[in-house]
């Protein structure tokens, strides 16, 4: 026995205001959908938005109080409703009404009167599209699904350990090898806020770098007790959404960069203020400015060559994971301007 006979019908509503046509639909449905019929627009409506929402309807244009026209236009503007396909079964059949009926949304436009081939053919592609619709759609939710899940996972995995590696340094009594332990922790931590970023994102391509700065920052002034110390730490323009490779890699750039002039540019407990900056300069460049007004990067010093393991990584970073540029101004401190392409996340 063929286990389609248990599988549920899909179903037509049928929307029209005259028995000789409802008959005629039916008919011609009947053996292969579900009929829900009704007379009424406001009801078409209701039954669309109920427990039991069809998968097509067959609307009339002309009804009393609320026309075809109408529903399709509330039915396209409800988000509960505009991805149930219409197809117009209407006497009305100017090149005007079918070009204003397919710019409200319908997926087809049939004259009166029909014939019931025509009917049955073209119910039978539009509900096939519908379900090859429905199938895509279900098919990226369980991969949006497993992409959430992978990225909590490593989140937490990560946090573990960073929480290990604070209590190993803590048991460090050599000064220097205390600092690059507390170095290695920074630096997986922000690869872990980036996937925490992209958990809590409604879009699993990109992340928001306002609200992953904003974390960033708060962790950073936690770390070296930044507005203790007098150093004030803003974020700017931040109007950027970038893909995981390019988000984690700025995201280390702006985290070593940071934390450099927090250990670096403010000697002897003097104040100040460091900022960051990242906006889009045109469709396809990124610029990040990062600076502070403390004492200035020596002149000696050449950041494309410097012994400093951050430095190098910045721009290691920038250079070949971004294929970008970067740039040092001195004066009044130190200023890192870094320019690079939006990548499409493939």
């Amino acid at each position: 026995m063929s286990s389609n006979k248990f599988q549920k019908k899909n179903s037509v509503l049928i929307v029209d205001d005259q028995p000789d046509s409802i008959r005629s639909l039916i008919d011609i449905v009947k053996r292969e959908y579900d009929i829900q019929v009704t007379t009424d627009g406001a009801r078409a409506l209701d039954i669309a938005c109920g427990d039991n929402p069809p998968d097509l309807i067959l609307l009339d244009i002309l009804m009393p109080d609320m026309d075809g026209y109408e529903v399709c236009r509330r039915l396209k503007a409800d988000e509960q409703t505009r991805d149930i396909p219409v197809v117009f079964v209407t006497a009305r059949d100017s090149a005007e009404d079918e070009e204003y009926g397919f710019n409200l949304g319908a997926v087809d436009y049939i004259s009166k009167p029909f014939k019931p081939v025509v009917i049955r053919v073209r119910v039978k592609n539009q509900m096939q599209r519908k379900l090859a619709e429905d199938k895509i759609a279900a098919s990226l939710k369980e991969k949006e699904v497993l992409l959430r899940e992978i990225h909590h996972r490593v989140r937490n995995n990560m946090q573990v350990i960073v929480s290990l590696m604070r209590m190993h340094s803590r048991r460090i009594d050599d000064v220097h090898l205390g600092q690059i332990f507390d170095d290695c922790r920074d630096r997986v931590n922000t690869i872990s806020l980036i996937h925490e970023s992209l958990y809590q994102s409604e879009n699993m391509a990109q992340v928001d770098f306002a609200i992953y700065l904003k974390k960033l920052c708060r962790n950073m002034n936690q770390t070296y007790n930044a507005s203790r110390k007098g150093i004030l730490l803003t974020v700017g323009q931040c109007d950027v959404a970038l893909n995981m490779d390019q988000g984690i890699a700025i995201g280390m750039v702006i985290s070593e960069l940071v934390s450099n002039a927090f250990k670096h540019a403010f000697p002897l407990n003097k104040a100040g203020s460091v900022s960051i900056y990242l906006c889009t300069v045109n469709q396809e460049v990124v610029k990040l400015i990062v600076q502070d007004d403390g004492k200035g990067m020596p002149p000696e010093i050449d950041i494309l060559n410097s012994p400093s393991i951050g430095l190098r990584l910045v721009v290691g970073a920038v250079t070949r994971e971004l294929g970008g540029s970067i740039e040092l101004e001195r004066d009044g401190g130190t200023r890192y301007i870094i320019c690079f392409k939006f990548k499409i996340q493939g």
